[in-house]
């Protein structure tokens, strides 16, 4: 009882508060020549409670927020980048709870709490603390919204992916040869061998059909842009030749369109069959906190289709040069390449044919599994 009391007292004061609050504002608004509407009343009573700023704007988090994020539409922006921010506002409102943060509230306090006690991994709570100080940052210097003076000095480390693993040629064939009967698992197994081929994304896998087929001088090409692409540069066309190994995988199809998730999942079945078990160093991800844990695995643990790329680039590096890499895979760090026109890559891409070729004609001699 005396607790209820004391909850209906609290509620007189803010009530009294409040009509004290009203009666000020609405004093001065008349002097200001400002006409008293319903809307006006909404905003000052949600200025008194905390929900907006004195400004009129919307100065919580999720607010600054909600304006990036249509910004990005508006802008045309990547989807994955929108995708990125609106994870960002979703883990962000889960940590603040029943509290409403302003961007004044964003400094270095909050970023150390936040990346202590937010439910996921130090490199994804780092990359979601950048994208809180981003909106923030955005709302102070578009809008006007006051903000913390120490937010640009919030440090977020970028995570350093120093566990790159990749396949080596003599684990590739040990997977090539497993003995696998499971149809949706010899579907895996092509998806796997072809990404160490040409190193394609996970997200482009929708784009290895028969559409994407183009001839050049007498060479077949798969040639497509790639769904991973910055709206503010030109775009890169990635061309494979088809020739030596990706042309025998696909000598019998292609293989069928696969979801994201049960792709990851299949390729580190298809290697625990293939016995890839090395003990390796890398980050797994843990069923009961959902948090990656680094520590040394079975190397089949640590398998993502992922590592086709990464297999790709680094086994051939002893084969073609950088440049010749990167008209495969669509990597744009050569500035050279962002300007290429369809036929140039194409000439490019079948001298890449050519030379995988004359490497894949050489490989024919048997190979040793155990070497």
């Amino acid at each position: 009882m005396q607790k209820a009391d004391a909850e209906i007292k609290g509620i007189k004061s803010k009530l009294e508060g409040l009509k004290v609050y009203v009666q000020n504002k609405a004093n001065q608004s008349i002097l200001n020549g400002e006409l008293i509407t319903s809307n006006w009343l909404g905003s000052s009573i949600d200025v008194y409670f905390g929900l907006a700023s004195e400004t009129g704007k919307d100065d919580s988090v999720l607010g600054a927020f909600d304006r990036y994020i249509e910004k990005l539409k508006q802008d045309g922006k990547a989807v994955n980048t929108i995708k990125k921010y609106q994870y960002a506002r979703k883990k962000f409102q889960i940590f603040q709870g029943q509290d409403k943060l302003r961007v004044k509230d964003i400094d270095g306090f909050f970023a150390d709490r936040f990346l202590n006690e937010l439910n996921v991994g130090k490199s994804t709570a780092n990359k979601i603390l950048r994208n809180v100080v981003t909106v923030c940052k955005n709302a102070r210097d578009k809008y006007g919204i006051e903000a913390s003076k120490t937010l640009n000095g919030i440090e977020t480390k970028r995570a350093v992916k120093t566990h790159k693993i990749h396949l080596e040629p003599k684990e590739l064939l040990k997977i090539e040869k497993a003995h696998i009967v499971s149809d949706y698992l010899l579907n895996a197994r092509k998806w796997l061998l072809l990404s160490c081929e040409i190193g394609i994304r996970i997200s482009d896998t929708d784009k290895i059909n028969e559409e994407n087929i183009v001839e050049y001088e007498g060479m077949r090409f798969l040639q497509f842009m790639p769904t991973k692409q910055r709206k503010d540069r030109d775009n890169i066309m990635v061309t494979i030749p088809i020739v030596g190994k990706v042309k025998e995988l696909l000598s019998d199809g292609f293989p069928r369109p696969i979801s994201y998730q049960k792709l990851n999942d299949y390729v580190k079945k298809v290697c625990e069959i293939a016995e890839i078990d090395e003990p390796t160093k890398g980050e797994k991800r843990l069923v009961k906190n959902g948090l990656n844990v680094e520590g040394i695995y079975p190397k089949w643990q640590l398998i993502t289709f992922h590592c086709g790329r990464y297999s790709f680039v680094t086994n051939s590096k002893n084969i073609i040069n950088n440049q010749m890499i990167r008209t495969i895979t669509g990597h744009k760090s050569d500035r050279m390449l962002e300007n290429y026109q369809i036929n140039e890559h194409l000439k490019d891409a079948k001298i890449v044919g050519e030379i995988l070729e004359q490497k894949y004609k050489e490989r024919q001699a048997p190979l040793a599994v155990n070497e």
